[in-house]
């Protein structure tokens, strides 16, 4: 008897420790549960904070959106890179936006509206139609977002600066130049760019300032593309054969002007451009029948228009036109600018 209670005894303890155990088990896997949510909710909380903190100094940056008429010509390519450097030494971000052409007005209106719909701090913009974008520089003001113009100007009344050249001025001047070079009371075309672009617009009237106060006379004002500028200049060319000078409103055009011109054997015509690109300022070292032609400095724009963006930011205000030089690029100049085109010492970054 006394035997088979101690057995009994002995297995209820047995039992008893299995249970025991089993509880203990429940028990840790329950708190080891518990800590590993903790810990996993400490390194969410973590990660969050650090994302926040990541984000906070991703917003306190100055986002500055840049929207220019079309991403493949050099010159929008030298702006975007000066405007770039810049503002990543002086802590902005630049957003910058191009469209396919420099006919694609719905493009950047929807490049705009973008921009207004990540909140950008200020917008910069040089419109391929000012009539067309008008309604969307609007929305932008109304969204407290201040508008810049950039190398081509705007009549929206709001806008809190232009960055740019004087097309005008900078086009007469290239004409006066021109007519000095040919015989007097000569005969001139003008081969133009974009109609409703007001840059082509003002450089076109600049022309026929500069060409009729020399006493040269305008024949013809036509509006082409760098496509179809050879078989343009190929009929006026028959149309006119004592022709004495073709000047244009941007050197795309200028070099397919001259490609033509060189394709026909005609030695006579004399061409002048506008832009400045080194293609065109090279044949102005090579061939005595390429004028020369009206540089531009998109470095310079790109720089001053962040450093206007900037000043008005931290101001609330800033200088409300900042006109860049220009500069005529004659056979006498051309080889010196191209030398420092190539080692990039137009670009005002640099220069500061």
């Amino acid at each position: 008897m006394i035997n088979i209670l101690d057995r009994g005894q002995q297995r209820y303890k047995r039992i008893t420790a299995v249970w025991l155990l089993c509880i203990v088990m429940i028990l840790s896997a329950a708190c080891g549960k518990k800590n590993s949510d903790a810990s996993d909710a400490s390194s969410e909380a973590e990660s969050s904070s650090s994302g926040s903190a990541a984000a906070g100094t991703d917003d306190e940056r100055i986002r500055i959106g840049f929207v220019v008429k079309e991403n493949g010509r050099d010159h929008w390519i030298r702006m975007k890179e000066a405007a770039e450097q810049y503002c990543e030494e002086n802590g902005a971000e630049l957003l910058f936006l191009a469209g396919s052409s420099d006919a694609a007005a719905a493009e950047q209106i929807g490049e705009i509206d973008g921009l207004i719909e990540k909140k950008a701090d200020a917008i910069c913009v040089s419109p391929i139609s000012d009539e067309m974008v008008y309604a969307a520089l609007t929305r932008a003001d109304d969204a407290g977002i201040p508008v810049f113009a950039i190398d081509t100007d705007t009549s929206f009344q709001k806008r809190a600066a232009y960055i740019g050249s004087d097309n005008y001025t900078a086009a007469k001047e290239g004409a006066v130049y021109a007519a000095g070079q040919i015989r007097k009371s000569g005969t001139a075309v003008i081969l133009r760019g974009t109609l409703g672009d007001s840059v082509h617009d003002e450089r076109t009237e600049g022309i026929i300032d500069g060409l009729t106060t020399s006493g040269v006379t305008v024949c013809r004002s036509l509006c082409t593309s760098a496509e179809d500028a050879g078989n343009d200049v190929q009929r006026l060319l028959q149309e006119l054969p004592d022709l004495d000078l073709v000047i244009t409103t941007e050197d795309e055009i200028t070099l397919a002007v001259w490609k033509r011109v060189l394709a026909l054997g005609n030695t006579s015509v004399r061409i002048y451009g506008f832009d400045g690109t080194e293609e065109v300022a090279s044949l102005t070292e090579k061939y005595e029948q390429v004028l020369g032609t009206t540089a531009q400095f998109p470095e310079e724009v790109g720089v001053r228009a962040i450093q206007t963006v900037l000043d008005y930011l931290k101001n609330g205000s800033t200088e409300t036109s900042v006109k860049v030089p220009h500069e005529i690029i004659t056979p006498e100049n051309a080889a010196e600018y191209c030398t420092k085109l190539s080692e990039n010492q137009y670009n005002a970054v640099n220069e500061d």
